[in-house]
């Protein structure tokens, strides 16, 4: 199961509708506290969580920490339209952290997703 958690509703919606269609079961959140709910209520089922890095209300950050809190063995694929360097420094500047930029193919997404889980 992957979350998936991005404000920007036209985009979630369509890449969620195009994994879906590739067989993933995917939990929509729109911003970090509907994240956190969703993981506290699917935690054992999800195997893969999709952060955006501009989120409204909590940041990105905070939700990673909060998610990481929950589920130290999490993994995460952190997306952006700013370069690698910048997104993951806004979380943890972890370099080994997985990423893809926007705007990317839901191919490479789902590529991704696969090598990951």
């Amino acid at each position: 199961m992957v979350l998936m958690i991005e404000d920007e509703e036209p985009l979630r919606y369509a890449v969620a509708k195009l994994l879906r269609a590739k067989g993933l079961y995917v939990l929509e959140a729109g911003d970090g506290t509907a994240a956190l709910e969703l993981s506290r209520s699917h935690a054992s089922e999800i195997d893969i969580t999709f952060l955006d890095v501009t989120l409204p209300g909590l940041s990105c950050k905070e939700v990673l920490q909060k998610l990481r809190e929950m589920e130290s063995s999490l993994k995460v694929i952190i997306t952006s339209a700013y370069g690698r360097a910048q997104a993951l420094a806004t979380v943890n500047g972890d370099p080994s952290q997985l990423y893809i930029r926007k705007p990317y193919c839901v191919d490479e997404l789902l590529e991704l997703i696969q090598r990951s889980v």
